[in-house]
């Protein structure tokens, strides 16, 4: 027969108690403590790290208050760099960076502009040439010619070849950076008034389609002719579709 000991069973339960409990998370200890949720023991507190070593995805550094954080510039593919920027690889990390600079080349068939690889054709708009060069069919060349912008009889609105003419005068006027001057005339039907007044709209118009392609409002300077300063004189319909013109000039 066996005698019951109290003493003894009180011991086993006492040990078993001890040995069950430990620190409420995130408290702890040691490492042990936090091992489930895959952190480390810092302070007490349970951490996602504790040093660099413990953040094991690629650009990842432990911060001052020991978690895991993102390497400011610091990128696996050109989607965690800003626009405008690549990802330039040393290993399996790199560093963010201009799209092109004179380490870092373009690939062939590319070049170089303002940091940025835009195809090798000489130039992609008028910002790409020198001064006083404009951007034509890829290629700068040594200056450009404003052209006049025709309008159809009693209008002042741009015909489609009008807008045409008004954006290649735009990259002309960029290269050329000054003042522009908008004159606008009309053909010989009409009263002097009238004709006046339709010029004036027909530099107005104009006027703001080049301050939607960039140029700068206040270097636009408009004026009207009206009827008196025509490019030529007989009387055939050709003839007057030269004359409803507004002509630009830069200073």
């Amino acid at each position: 027969m066996h005698r019951f000991i109290p003493g003894l069973v009180f011991i086993f339960l006492g040990t078993g108690l001890l040995v069950g409990c430990g620190p409420k998370y995130p408290n702890c200890e040691t490492d042990k403590n936090c091992a489930a949720k895959e952190e480390v023991c810092v302070a007490k507190k349970c951490k996602q790290c504790r040093d660099n070593t413990q953040c094991t995805q690629p650009c990842q550094v432990c911060s001052a208050d020991f978690s895991c954080v993102k390497q400011d510039g610091c990128c696996v593919s050109d989607l965690d760099c800003q626009a405008g920027e690549k990802c330039w690889l040393s290993g399996a990390t790199g560093t963010c960076g201009p799209t092109c600079n004179a380490e870092s080349p373009c690939p062939a068939g590319q070049r170089c502009v303002a940091e940025k690889c835009v195809p090798d054709v000489g130039c992609v708009s008028s910002a790409d040439c020198s001064a006083g060069e404009m951007c034509s069919d890829g290629r700068c060349t040594a200056g450009c010619n404003l052209a006049n912008i025709s309008f159809d009889f009693d209008e002042y609105t741009l015909t489609s070849d009008g807008v045409s003419t008004v954006e290649s005068n735009a990259e002309c006027l960029k290269a050329k950076a000054g003042s522009v001057q908008l004159d606008g005339h009309c053909d010989v039907r009409g009263d002097d008034e009238y004709n006046l007044a339709l010029g004036n709209r027909r530099a107005a118009a104009v006027k703001r389609a080049l301050r939607n392609l960039g140029i700068s409002s206040g270097s636009i300077n408009t004026r009207s002719f009206g009827e008196e300063q025509p490019l030529c004189h007989d009387s055939s319909e050709d003839c007057h579709a030269q004359n409803r013109r507004v002509e630009t000039g830069s200073n």
